[in-house]
């Protein structure tokens, strides 16, 4: 197996162009899931790579992998199966925080594999057995690691790193020297807008503003002031390196001086528009959407909302006069679920009804009027529904993900 590290630098002055590649590197409990549905926002539909997990990742033919330019989870070195390297980014959490939240999270988790065994250890003896203390120990300086050279797991890449004579600490700091960006959970909305100057995409409220409802947050958990001095002393024996990764990686990020790509990527517009045609399985302005899929039957491309049960679209908008407006659906995961559909624009219901017969089983269109407004934030939509669940839990198909009502289309034109 090749061995290579590769410290390549990507040139980041043009900003993240149409024909490179992107891959986030989800390391665990790292405000990762949010800041992937913020990635994605920006892809559409055959652009992102399906599988976030290595196991589902090495199904894949390696031919097809070429065809994606988003890559984001919990993968090991792959870049040797690509035409180039992908620029790489990640994001370093304080050690002893992402510990509290990681053990937190897998006695929440029934699917996690340590889930039984963690739910009957307290945090003390969770960090001494040496199966669940392995999610622990320097796992994010250990993912870096995984992802300097092509290896099978964690243990192989422990063995290999062994063979090389590499220091793993120094190694770790030079792959990290080699990423397009390196964000911190503590500084989140300020890495966010950092990533996006370096991708050369401008920054949207819309980006930051649910920092706050974070996408698999731990909440009511024990916190650091709350460990017992021996506790705390174990934490801190287990993250030897990942504290050292962590402190260098923030003192780099509070030192540096920020700057943009002298090229703006986005594929969204800033200037406000008098009509919009967005096309869910494209790029989608907002927070709260699911990756995009293809309807098996219409063909159609669509977004469902999920995990949480209301999503974002931030569309600028001329609304010096009435508009019409049409959303074309999908799918809902249960009828009762479409039921509770709304939408809100600035802050404002939108009455929606089915066009046509009145049918009010997807694939249908529904329409309504946005009122002349002169609101300074035209253009804020929100679509909620009262909850989400998953296919599994209706015992329809293995997929756990928490949906909603999908969507396909909206409109908006300038009313006669």
């Amino acid at each position: 197996m090749r061995r290579d590290l590769d410290v390549t630098a990507p040139d980041l002055t043009s900003g993240f162009g149409p024909d490179e590649r992107l891959y986030f590197l989800h390391i665990h409990k790292t405000a990762g899931s949010t800041l992937a549905r913020i990635l994605e926002s920006h892809f559409g539909q055959g652009q992102i790579c399906p599988p976030q997990v290595w196991q589902q990742f090495l199904a894949l033919p390696h031919a097809e992998l070429a065809q994606y330019r988003l890559f984001r989870g919990h993968l090991l070195a792959f870049s040797q199966w690509l035409p180039a390297r992908p620029w790489i980014v990640t994001f370093l959490r304080d050690p002893v925080e992402r510990t509290l939240s990681t053990y937190d999270y897998i006695r929440r988790n029934d699917r996690h594999r340590l889930h039984r065994a963690a739910t009957t250890m307290d945090l003390e003896t969770f960090l001494h057995d040496p199966e669940t203390a392995g999610t622990v120990r320097d796992l994010q300086t250990r993912w870096i690691l995984a992802n300097a050279f092509p290896c099978d797991s964690l243990k192989d890449m422990e063995r290999q790193l062994e063979e090389l004579g590499l220091d793993p600490l120094e190694t770790a700091r030079h792959q990290l020297d080699s990423y397009a960006f390196v964000g911190l959970v503590e500084r989140f909305e300020t890495s966010v807008q950092r990533l996006m100057d370096t991708l050369g995409w401008p920054l949207f409220d819309w980006m930051t503003e649910h920092a706050g409802d974070r996408v698999n947050v731990s909440e009511g958990r024990v916190r650091r002031d709350e460990l017992s001095p021996g506790v705390l002393d174990r934490v801190l024996e287990l993250t030897v390196l990942d504290r050292a990764l962590h402190e260098g990686a923030l003192d780099r990020f509070d030192a540096a001086t920020p700057t943009a790509s002298l090229v703006n990527r986005s594929p969204f517009s800033a200037e406000p528009a008098e009509s919009v045609d967005l096309d869910f399985s494209g790029p989608v302005p907002g927070f709260g959407w699911q990756m995009p899929e293809t309807h098996p039957i219409t063909g159609a491309g669509f977004r469902w909302i999920g995990p949480l049960p209301e999503a974002s679209l931030f569309l600028p908008l001329r609304r010096d006069r009435d508009l019409d407006l049409r959303l074309t659906i999908q799918k809902a995961i249960t009828p009762e679920v479409l039921a509770g559909l709304r939408l809100r624009v600035d802050g404002h219901d939108v009455d929606l009804r089915a066009e046509g017969t009145g049918d009010d089983e997807p694939p249908l269109t529904l329409v309504g009027r946005l009122p002349t407004s002169t609101e300074a934030t035209a253009g804020r939509f929100r679509l909620s529904v009262e909850s989400t669940t998953s296919p599994a839990a209706l015992g329809r198909a293995p997929d756990r993900r928490q949906l909603g009502v999908a969507f396909s289309r909206l409109e908006l034109r300038p009313a006669p």
